[in-house]
């Protein structure tokens, strides 16, 4: 989220940083991916695009 936020891309006024700040702490308690997307309402679209920009293929 860090690499994001410097380009600007999402920032903390947006829902979605809020709702990618709930998914990472559904994922840290090991709640499945489709749970935790489902759950925190971040779009999966987003996800994937945050997960690229941490170098990780979705």
């Amino acid at each position: 989220m860090h690499i994001a936020r410097s380009r600007r891309q999402i920032n903390r006024n947006h829902d979605n940083y809020w709702f990618a700040q709930s998914m990472a702490r559904y994922l840290k308690r090991d709640v499945s991916i489709e749970k935790a997307l489902r759950w925190s309402r971040l779009p999966e679209k987003t996800f994937n695009d945050l997960l690229g920009h941490g170098g990780v293929s979705p």
